[in-house]
């Protein structure tokens, strides 16, 4: 399932600035040892190699893992169980972060390491966090739900449809006709709603990407649509989905 982290208060006690200073320390020294190919990597690397956001992004991982669950950290644990020392550091893909592509990277990059290294865990179906920045294994919900006699969406009896990167599936919508995007993975930005098909000028559903569409004439059934997702460094994927109302 997508999912998306909503952190709460604070759980442990605010550290002294210097006890902060010294876990920050403790951290950082174990990332050093970890990861390998320090010179072209995107934290210790050179001109060019070493970028901002994801260095920031760590580091927010790391101050809300204190926040959570206090100095108790074995960070060279975490690191490997996160498969650091296996990961390609070297950021060399990435199509561009200028622009809109920047504020993008910088809430996926933060979503992607604030999630690891809360947990501990790898994504579902990453090996390593460099291939889900990227977008591997990135899914978004699509969710259907009933029409009150209002014609608005009722609580009862939603259903939800896993739209998976790469994927071409179909959804029945026949008793659920209202339709809007839902949860999604960490590696997911901005998502677009397309048609797939387009005679002239692609049409964009924004209202499947915000307040939902309720899916009725004229519209097309078949509804054949794309899932454009965004993902770190202006990297992009879709998923192909055929809504039979």
């Amino acid at each position: 399932m997508p999912s998306t982290t909503t952190l709460g208060p604070a759980q442990q006690p605010h550290l002294s600035p210097a006890k902060l200073a010294e876990e920050i320390g403790r951290a950082y020294l174990s990332l050093h040892a970890t990861i390998q190919n320090h010179a072209s990597s995107v934290f210790f690397g050179g001109t060019g190699k070493q970028q901002v956001i994801v260095q920031e992004a760590w580091l927010v991982g790391i101050l809300t893992r204190l926040l959570l669950n206090g100095t108790t950290a074995d960070y060279a644990a975490i690191f490997q169980s996160l498969n650091f020392q296996g990961t390609n550091w070297d950021f060399s893909w990435i199509r561009t972060l200028n622009g809109t592509a920047n504020s993008a990277s910088k809430k996926i990059a933060r979503a992607v390491f604030e999630e690891a290294l809360t947990s501990g865990n790898l994504p579902a179906n990453s090996n390593n966090l460099a291939d889900h920045l990227k977008g591997n294994g990135a899914s978004v919900e699509i969710i259907s739900s009933k029409l009150s006699p209002k014609r608005r969406p009722v609580q009862g009896g939603k259903v939800a449809y896993i739209a998976l990167r790469g994927s071409t599936g179909s959804h029945a919508t026949a008793t659920t006709p209202h339709v809007k995007i839902g949860n999604k993975t960490s590696n997911v930005g901005e998502v677009q709603v397309l048609e797939v098909h387009p005679v002239g000028k692609q049409r964009r559903y924004r209202d499947m990407e915000r307040r939902g569409l309720i899916l009725e004439a004229p519209l097309e059934n078949p509804l054949d649509i794309v899932i454009v997702m965004q993902h770190y460094g202006d990297i992009s994927s879709q998923a192909e989905v055929q809504l039979n109302w």
